[in-house]
């Protein structure tokens, strides 16, 4: 193991030492992407955690920086498009009902191959996973799933494995949410024994005026950012830096880049979400709300977000099986820099009661149903505590 240094000083190594570090720690920036930050964006050595933060931003995975000038070749302007390639996912216009609506479909796709290469089944399913969210997070009802594979030597036992292993993913967390799989195709050729093709597809249908945006509503001050998934663990970190680079010998190491899949959480999350899709019409609220997915930048995403809006935001850490107790997921939040205000409740249940009660405290100022359920709430804790307390009268 090595001692994480608190920077680094690019500007007086050589391109092969500033390679050999970055290496080291796992950091997955080129050598001129680690002196152009330095020298151009910061004018100062970065530390090891921006560095880190760039090289899950600056991904191809999260950023498409080599093949964004391919794909803006295609067409993605027509009547029928309502939403073209700006958010989590694309939407076509299908049909208008007699009053005129329009009824879209989503379609979002995403590649999963490091991943799948290297543990098939949770490569797989997190892509899956990973998808599915797309969509629903624009306020759509998920339809639907297909997939694309491609796959090395048919008659290699790795092929085999890594087949039999990406099935078994995709079928395993779209089975759970109650997603059928409608379409794939499979291919089988020797030039993808190293790194096979793992794209997933995912549909949806909405309503035209029933979309919800991946931003912050328009004049969005006071709003407040709510954080819902499944309690961090070890798996995950760095899946976008490692999705984006070079499949290598050093394998092992890569593994935990992988996040562990939950489907059956994921499928309560997307009933919770449908519910609160439909009481969001009920009440007209729908152009109130943003709602964006996280996806493989995790709560870097968060972070990043948080350092760039006025929006004041509650963090609730949550125990873990893996680290000790939730201390991670606390540190991970409470230990923003200054001018990143994050206001950091206990870890897990009684975190997250303090984080509704502070959060409905707040909305009471303006929405007088929050205030008065804030008073109820506390007045009965009141008369719990005189009812157990051992003084009377």
């Amino acid at each position: 193991m090595h001692e994480t240094p608190e920077y680094f000083d690019f500007s007086q190594l050589s391109s092969e030492e500033i390679a050999r570090l970055l290496d080291t720690y796992n950091i997955r920036l080129t050598t001129n992407e680690a002196l152009t930050i330095q020298n151009k964006l910061l004018e100062r050595p970065p530390t090891y955690a921006e560095c880190v933060l760039w090289s899950i931003h600056g991904s191809e995975h999260c950023s498409y920086k080599s093949s964004r000038k391919h794909l803006s070749r295609f067409n993605t302007k027509a009547p029928q498009v309502i939403l073209g390639p700006k958010e989590d996912a694309g939407i076509v216009a299908v049909a208008t009902d007699k009053q005129g609506k329009r009824y879209g479909i989503f379609i979002s796709h995403e590649s999963h191959n490091h991943p799948s290469q290297l543990v098939p089944y949770e490569g797989a399913a997190t892509g899956v996973g990973g998808n599915v969210r797309d969509v629903c997070c624009m306020g759509a009802e998920v339809i639907a799933v297909a997939d694309s594979l491609r796959f090395g030597d048919i008659n290699r036992a790795k092929t085999k494995w890594i087949h039999d292993g990406v099935v078994r993913g995709i079928g395993g967390y779209a089975n759970p949410l109650g997603i059928p799989n409608l379409a794939g195709d499979t291919y089988y050729d020797e030039g993808y024994n190293e790194n096979g093709l793992v794209t997933v597809v995912t549909l949806g249908v909405v309503r035209e005026d029933q979309i919800i945006h991946s931003y912050a509503p328009p004049n969005a001050t006071n709003y407040k950012f709510i954080l819902i998934g499944k309690p961090t663990d070890n798996s995950g970190f760095g899946g976008a830096a490692f999705a984006s680079s070079t499949l290598g010998e050093e394998q092992e190491r890569n593994k935990g880049a992988v996040q562990e899949p939950n489907a059956f959480l994921q499928r309560h999350v997307l009933k919770a979400n449908y519910a609160f899709f439909e009481l969001l019409r009920e009440r007209n609220l729908i152009d109130q709300v943003g709602f964006k997915d996280l996806g493989a930048g995790g709560i870097a995403c968060a972070r990043v977000v948080a350092a760039k809006t006025l929006l004041p935001v509650l963090g609730v850490p949550m125990p873990s099986s893996t680290f000790t107790d939730g201390l991670d997921a606390l540190l991970s939040i409470v230990q923003m820099p200054a001018g990143n205000p994050v206001g950091t409740l206990a870890v897990g249940k009684a975190g997250a009661i303090n984080a509704a009660i502070f959060a409905a405290t707040i909305l009471g100022n303006q929405y007088p149903e929050y205030r008065t359920a804030v008073q109820k709430y506390r007045a009965k804790q009141a008369q719990k505590v005189l009812e157990n307390s051992e003084i009377k009268g």
